[in-house]
């Protein structure tokens, strides 16, 4: 059985460090990322 979490905590970080590299800086990304990694979660829990 492939491990869901891991694929899902390392695609969001993937993308937040794509987007912190392209500009320069972190501050509108990590947030988004532990969004999107809580919409994750709630939507694994609920499915």
């Amino acid at each position: 059985m492939i491990n869901w979490w891991v694929i899902l905590v390392l695609g969001i970080w993937l993308f937040a460090s794509v987007g912190v590299v392209v500009t320069k800086r972190n501050d509108p990304y990590v947030p988004a990322a532990l969004i999107t990694l809580f919409i994750g979660i709630g939507w694994l829990i609920t499915r």
